[in-house]
């Protein structure tokens, strides 16, 4: 089992990209840390370095362990799972939120910004013809549009 004390949050955001992911997800108890470094590297890492997003993918992973661990009753003392995990699914809504509204993240085009296709977005703006408010284009406009060769298997062409 990795120590998990070398994972210790450091007790400013500003410092490191690890202490604010820490500092996002609420990992600051440093006497028992959720993460250790090389996670906390991992989620940065898989997340392009955006902190946010890192947060956001270090909690989903917590979420998913937290989710398999019932609520359990000792004696006098219980601890519940699924009161934790509901704590955990709003810190997520709130990270989510702080990254559409913050780090103003989307998606163009159907582009992510975590597969690093920025390069292949464009700014101009798309062109609308009349023909492309015709149902169906005709033959020609097929065969230039789909390649020579093309046929419709649908109206027998």
């Amino acid at each position: 089992m990795p120590n998990r004390l070398q994972g210790a949050y450091g007790g400013n955001p500003q410092a490191s990209p690890r202490d604010e992911v820490r500092f996002l997800v609420g990992d600051r108890d440093a006497s028992q840390p959720l993460f250790t470094n090389e996670e906390i590297d991992y989620c940065l890492a898989r997340r392009g370095d955006d902190t946010l997003l890192a947060a956001e993918f270090a909690l989903v992973s917590l979420m998913a362990v937290i989710a398999q661990s019932p609520d359990e009753t000792v004696g006098p003392a219980s601890r519940s799972n699924s009161q934790v995990y509901a704590n955990l699914e709003k810190q997520l809504l709130e990270v989510r939120r702080q990254i559409v509204v913050e780090g103003g993240f989307m998606y163009i085009g159907g582009l992510s910004p975590i597969q690093g296709r920025f390069d292949q977005c464009t700014t101009k703006r798309p062109v609308f013809t009349k023909e492309m408010l015709e149902p169906y284009p005709c033959a020609a406009q097929r065969s230039s549009l789909f390649g020579p060769g093309w046929s419709d298997p649908l109206l027998g062409e």
